[in-house]
């Protein structure tokens, strides 16, 4: 067959080792990453094609050795493009393009060929599957900058959240808005430098990481708690502070449900899981009169674990008790 498998692998290397970035004119970060992979793809099938008959089968299967191989390329290497918010935001972009350039280089191939339906069917099959990749690709590495929003964000509060100064000084639920407003500084820049439909993924993975974030180091701090003393100086003044908390947190992500009407959905599930660690916190204070079966279906509905499940019942009863 007239392929290769050096000539699209250099490509990734260099990208992966030098990005390049560069702007559009609407902000949106990029490299020239699609272009050169697609560069030296289109000039693999074009000497397919002028090698082979419009008809061939063999045609579809070496196009499809192609398609394949960008795949495995892809997948083994779209990590090492993920280095940081910015980089994260041009891959989201690039993985976009590449998607779009794979739709396009599939029309041009069935466009000036003469393949069965048969035919036409698996290289359509094995495109598609590229495609696929780029686009779930492209939504992995908008979600990825979650990982790093967060990394000042654990490293300011996590030592401080749900300790004395959180429970009987900071009224105002100064922590969580510290949280709120560092997600909403970045947010200003990934509104620039990434597609909206980009932008609207990686709001989805916020939300999760603040509720992860929140819940790890509650359970940090259930874990670390001695038998002798109490995890709050005040129970009621804590759950009131957590209340707050998930108040602030909850009402800054609403906000943006106007831009992104389908976050509503990811909204909901995500705080259930917080309401209920916290109904069963309130409970396990005996602040309720409600059983813990009242919340266990809501948590385990969620995690979809039941030893997990009960662990954590056991680690808010001891947190309160």
């Amino acid at each position: 067959l007239p392929y290769s498998t050096p000539t699209i692998q250099p490509t990734f290397k260099r990208k992966s080792a030098k990005h390049g970035k560069q702007q559009t004119s609407d902000g949106h970060l990029k490299t020239s990453l699609p272009e050169d992979v697609w560069a030296l793809a289109g000039v693999q099938l074009r000497t397919i094609r002028e090698r082979l008959t419009k008809k061939s089968s063999v045609l579809v299967d070496a196009s499809s050795i192609v398609f394949r191989l960008m795949q495995l390329k892809q997948r083994s290497t779209r990590n090492r493009f993920l280095i940081d918010i910015e980089t994260c935001c041009a891959a989201a972009n690039d993985f976009l393009r590449m998607t779009e350039q794979a739709e396009d280089v599939l029309t041009d191939l069935e466009g000036e060929t003469e393949l069965s339906e048969d035919n036409r069917g698996t290289l359509e099959e094995v495109a598609n599957e590229l495609m696929r990749q780029y686009s779930n690709d492209a939504v992995f590495a908008a979600q990825a900058i979650h990982k790093y929003v967060f990394e000042p964000i654990e490293e300011e509060l996590r030592d401080g959240l749900f300790e004395s100064e959180w429970e009987s000084e900071l009224t105002h639920n100064e922590m969580a808005w510290t949280l709120v407003r560092t997600i909403e500084d970045f947010m200003s820049d990934l509104k620039e430098w990434m597609e909206d439909i980009m932008v609207r993924k990686s709001v989805d993975a916020m939300v999760k990481a603040s509720i992860n974030f929140y819940l790890k180091t509650l359970l940090t701090k259930a874990n670390k708690r001695s038998q002798r003393e109490a995890s709050f100086g005040d129970n009621q003044v804590a759950m009131r502070r957590m209340a707050g908390d998930i108040k602030v947190m909850r009402e800054y992500f609403e906000e943006l449900v106007g831009e992104f009407p389908a976050l509503e959905r990811v909204i909901n599930e995500e705080f259930a899981v917080l309401g209920g660690i916290f109904d069963l916190m309130f409970i396990a204070a005996g602040f309720s009169e409600n059983d813990f079966m009242d919340v266990l279906p809501v948590l385990q509905k969620r995690i979809k674990n039941i030893n997990i499940t009960r662990m954590l019942v056991g680690d808010m009863w001891h947190l309160m008790n």
